[in-house]
């Protein structure tokens, strides 16, 4: 297995834990203290060097370099940089002293003594270390994930040496893993603390550097950024009814995934409510061809076709509908009930009750469904759509 399907098999156990762990995890990270959660990220930088040497020189340009790539990528307002000057013996001693000082990142190491030779050449090497603090739970699943997700992406940034002759290409390139690695970090541990928009931020400027630098890399970005996209869609959309702001954020998941379901059935919602009929049945076409048999689509396309007032087509979808395994299921019934009560009482649309009916009669309150039929039944006749007709009359009499 290479090093690209490691990755992205460490990416979708990350999503997955995080998916099957929704609940327990947000009520554990809602008891800690508001302290843990990083605002302006903090990074503390101490490399240890010979005073007066050579590698003071390399370290001060590196240091020079990489707070210039943060400039560059309008960061400085969100990552705070600190220079310290302390000699770790281990990893153990560099977490410790992190969690006590309340960094969130600790880049740390050394570099060699002046004047070594590899190949012929004089070479200074940096044994460099980023130690960085995220939410763990209590079987500590998340620290092992989170380290190899990274090391399966970064192993070939593994170039921490300067050569006397290319020493300038060779702090360049120094400066810019190690401001790679640290965005990278810094994304990460905002997604699992649950600030989506910051993490946002960092992973979509990564994905422009990596741009003409790393493709492979780039890409492999783009399941996190959607998932964190996918998240801060939900807030918008549900928490603060932000449509415009919803719909810019599926767009972006577009962009990485023309066929990503999420976002396309959150647009056609989303269109639909802003008056945008024709965009969103565009929409749910596209679903449709992409997506013949999903739950949440049918549903989607069969309300479209009640609106256009093809009953018998809308018919036809609510049949293939209920026809799918209840497992297999991609909505919640209550809120597709509710949506189209509460599009009745707009449009007074006879068929929308029928539909209400059917959805509380299959995954819902059987009395409830009975009502609906009924009024359904009350507004309409057999010559309305007999298909809906009959089978409205067939469920209240059963």
């Amino acid at each position: 297995m290479d090093s690209e399907k490691i990755a992205k098999g460490i990416t979708e156990a990350i999503l997955e834990f995080l998916k099957e762990n929704r609940g327990s995890f947000v009520d554990w990270l809602k008891e800690q203290k508001i302290n843990v959660l990083p605002h302006d990220f903090n990074v503390a930088i101490s490399i240890i060097y010979e005073k007066k040497s050579i590698s003071e020189q390399y370290y001060n340009q590196i240091l020079k370099e990489f707070k210039n790539l943060i400039d560059s990528n309008n960061l400085t307002g969100h990552i705070n940089i600190k220079e310290i000057s302390q000699n770790f013996i281990n990893k153990g001693e560099a977490e410790s002293f992190r969690n006590k000082e309340g960094f969130d990142l600790l880049i740390w190491g050394s570099f060699s003594a002046d004047g070594l030779k590899e190949q012929g050449k004089i070479t200074n090497k940096i044994d460099l270390n980023f130690t960085f603090g995220h939410p763990e739970n209590e079987l500590k699943q998340i620290g092992p994930m989170v380290i190899k997700d990274i090391n399966s992406r970064f192993y070939v940034y593994n170039y921490w040496k300067i050569n006397e002759e290319d020493s300038l290409r060779d702090i360049g390139i120094i400066s810019s893993n190690a401001f790679d690695i640290s965005l990278y970090i810094i994304a990460l541990t905002f997604k699992l603390w649950g600030r989506f928009d910051e993490s946002i931020l960092m992973f979509e400027k990564l994905y422009q550097v990596l741009d003409n630098k790393n493709l492979t890399l780039r890409n492999q970005l783009a399941p996190h950024l959607i998932n964190c996209y996918e998240q801060f869609a939900i807030f918008l959309i549900i928490e603060k009814r932000d449509i415009k702001r919803g719909i810019m954020v599926c767009e972006k998941i577009i962009q990485l995934d023309s066929y990503n379901i999420f976002a396309l059935l959150n647009l056609a919602r989303l269109f639909y409510e802003t008056g945008e009929v024709d965009r969103s049945f565009d929409i749910a076409k596209k679903l449709l061809e992409y997506y013949p048999r999903n739950a949440a689509v049918e549903l989607d396309i069969a309300f479209h076709k009640i609106m256009k007032k093809e009953y018998k087509s809308a018919f036809r979808h609510y049949e293939r509908l209920i026809s799918i395994s209840q497992d297999q299921l991609n909505f919640n019934p209550i809120e597709v009930i509710e949506f189209l009560d509460k599009q009745f009482e707009i449009t007074k649309e006879p068929a929308l009750l029928y539909a209400s009916g059917l959805i509380s009669f299959h995954y819902g309150d059987p009395q409830i469904a009975e009502q609906s039929f009924n009024s359904f039944l009350n507004i309409i006749r057999e010559s309305f759509c007999k298909e809906m007709y009959r089978s409205a009359k067939n469920k209240v009499h059963d």
